[in-house]
């Protein structure tokens, strides 16, 4: 069973927690949050996931989070 995860917050540690999610046998980047929408998106541009803005968007889009 793959896992659906979200990074919270991508500055510097997030965006290693987002590469090593990535890369992990049975999981999915499923979302990358953070408040900058231009930094959600160059993020989720590199690792995968949908780039959003608020963990309000979260709800039902996944198992797990990183934040």
């Amino acid at each position: 069973m793959t896992r659906r995860i979200a990074v919270v917050g991508v500055g510097s540690m997030g965006v290693n927690h987002a590469r090593v999610i990535s890369r992990l046998p049975g999981a999915t980047l499923a979302a990358v949050v953070d408040a900058d929408a231009e930094r959600a998106g160059w993020v989720a541009g590199q690792f995968g996931g949908t780039p959003l803005t608020s963990i309000e968007q979260l709800a039902g889009m996944v198992d797990a989070a990183c934040v």
